[in-house]
């Protein structure tokens, strides 16, 4: 029809033609923000729903609560990241005879990286006196006993009142010495028991016997093997037997003489105690 002659073009539709002619660009770009607009208005109204959505039926309150840092406490965090403190057993005494006795308590360390290199304590006896052991050592995660072993008495005591451990300074140990013991023999029990010398029977007081040795790289100068013996849980008896000059990989028997033991005995523990801290006990540094 566009290319027939006959065909009339009235003023109206030459008005219009001019018009859409002159404003293309124009509708080009309405209808683009228009087309925009759909989208947004469609995307705006998916994603609250969708919020709305979790806020309601999901852990979303959980998890935007967990995504926000707490707020710190330093006090607390530096209160916490100190040594927590030494655990202790019950103060027990046995009587040796002759008002001789031994003063014995078991202690803990809980923590893996603090130690002290002087610990002092004493023991209060049932008639008010103070009997003051010797300073020690506690090493991260040790448990041993701490005693006063074999107190002389001018008079024969009923029991402990009190246990009192003094203030010590903690000391904070990043690595410990790589010390290995290995039994090579187990510990054991000798109770009392009568041999044949020659022509005489002779009485052997009770013993433990044990061999060790040294499995680590490192020669200890100087130690102190713990001997207890328990009956069940309980201990019966303490006693402690210092060595010198333990060089690495060699291999050693211990027997120790034991004073008189009128009960059951069901366990028998050696425990090898190096004090790092002492240069005599060998370079550990």
């Amino acid at each position: 029809m566009a290319n027939n002659p006959n065909v009339q073009i009235d003023k109206s539709m030459l008005e219009r033609g001019y018009w859409l002619a002159t404003h293309r660009l124009t509708i080009k770009r309405w209808g683009s923000i228009a087309l925009y607009a759909i989208i947004g208005i469609t995307y705006t109204t998916f994603f609250i729903q969708f919020g709305l959505y979790l806020f309601r039926y999901s852990d979303w309150n959980t998890l935007v609560a967990q995504a926000v840092p707490p707020t710190i406490d330093w006090r607390v965090a530096q209160a916490n990241s100190g040594p927590k403190e030494l655990q202790f057993g019950q103060p027990q005494l046995f009587s040796l005879g002759d008002n001789r006795y031994d003063f014995i308590v078991s202690v803990e360390n809980p923590n893996r990286q603090w130690s002290m290199n002087s610990f002092t304590f004493s023991f209060v006896a049932s008639d008010g006196t103070i009997v003051t052991g010797d300073p020690t050592y506690i090493l991260p995660e040790e448990k041993k006993f701490v005693s006063v072993l074999g107190y002389q008495m001018e008079l024969p005591i009923s029991g402990i009142a009190e246990f009192e451990p003094a203030e010590s300074t903690w000391l904070k140990i990043t690595r410990l010495p790589p010390l290995s013991w290995e039994f090579t023999e187990v510990p054991t029990f000798h109770g009392k028991r009568v041999i044949v010398d020659g022509n005489k029977q002779v009485l052997l007081p009770a013993s433990v016997t044990w061999s060790a040795k040294n499995s680590s790289t490192l020669t200890v100068k100087k130690l102190v093997w713990q001997i207890a013996l328990f009956g069940g849980d309980r201990l019966v008896s303490l006693s402690e037997l210092a060595a010198e000059d333990f060089p690495f990989l060699a291999e050693r028997h211990f027997e120790v003489a034991l004073p008189s033991i009128n009960e059951t005995v069901t366990r028998v523990t050696v425990t090898p105690l190096v004090n790092i801290f002492d240069p005599r006990s060998g370079d550990f540094q």
